[in-house]
């Protein structure tokens, strides 16, 4: 879950230092808003994880190495390639739908911990404002 939420704030990143032409500002300002999703990566850790004798959180090289493998994974097709910003959008939409995907499946395991379904509700709320963003910018 670390790295999906990770794997958004990269792909944002790739959009937003690709963003070019008529729509540079809106979806400069969209990219920022994945970046928005990455930095609750935090609140997720220290509600899941910290406090609790038993559990280490796991090592940020560790999540970036499994956000970079979830990046690979959404490259897209050969023909979607390019340097359009509609590529790298289309990337960061279906990035942002497996990690909503991924937070549904979460909510009915990591419930135990006291604050996780709030920090998972906010991650979802974000997320989904991006992919709601994303296809009406895509159509």
């Amino acid at each position: 879950l670390c790295a999906g939420i990770k794997a958004v704030g990269l792909a944002s990143k790739d959009l937003h230092y690709r963003a070019k032409g008529e729509a540079f500002y809106s979806e400069h300002l969209l990219a920022d808003l994945g970046w928005k999703v990455e930095r609750l990566t935090d609140d997720f850790i220290e509600v899941y994880y910290l406090g609790d004798k038993g559990w280490e959180p796991p090592l940020m090289g560790a999540i970036y190495c499994m956000a970079n493998a979830w990046l690979v994974e959404n490259q897209g097709t050969p023909s979607d390639e390019g340097t359009t910003t509609e590529y790298w959008a289309r990337r960061l939409l279906r990035i942002c739908e497996d990690l909503v995907a991924n937070i549904e499946v979460a909510k009915d395991v990591l419930t135990k911990k006291a604050g996780t379904q709030a920090v998972l509700d906010e991650i979802s709320k974000e997320v989904l404002q991006v992919v709601g963003l994303l296809k009406r910018n895509l159509k």
